[in-house]
């Protein structure tokens, strides 16, 4: 039996196997024998932290701001039928569930999630641990999960 030896690793070889890990993903027109390929080129490295990297890719204005991303999400349930009864549905957001796509029907007292996660670039303002830096308290949901400090962000365009 074949047993393997780990040596600790300098800071500058952990860094450099950090950036080899993120070199390994081929962009979209990325070709590997003679196809296209949508999936990362798995090597040996040992890769550890985020495995998936994010950027802003609409980065215009949008069109009208004075309709809220949130309130169009929870509209677009309004009369299909919920429990039996028909609704307009107005957003609610829960303090620890930011981005579940939680909606209240207009003059009651409850709420109700109206889908497991917001659509990907809803507004938030607590980013999970990791990515809050600044303490700028605004982020975006990505994957059901408030990410990124936006002032952040929008100061690498």
């Amino acid at each position: 039996m074949k047993h393997s030896r780990r040596r600790r690793r300098s800071v500058d070889e952990l860094d450099v196997t950090w950036k080899l890990c993120w070199l390994k993903w081929p962009n979209p027109t990325t070709y590997i024998n003679g196809k296209k390929s949508p999936k990362p080129v798995v090597e040996s490295y040992d890769c550890i932290g985020i495995f998936k990297r994010y950027h802003l890719c609409n980065e215009q204005e949008c069109p009208d701001p004075t309709v809220d991303f949130r309130e169009q999400q929870c509209a677009s349930f309004n009369n299909q039928s919920f429990q039996d009864k028909r609704y307009i549905w107005e957003a609610f957001i829960k303090d620890d569930a930011e981005c579940e796509l939680n909606c209240k029907p207009i003059g009651m007292r409850y709420f109700a999630t109206l889908n497991k996660t917001v659509i990907d670039g809803t507004p938030c303002s607590k980013p999970t641990e990791y990515f809050r830096r600044n303490n700028s308290g605004r982020g975006i949901c990505v994957e059901g999960i408030c990410k990124f400090n936006i002032e952040e962000l929008l100061d690498q365009l």
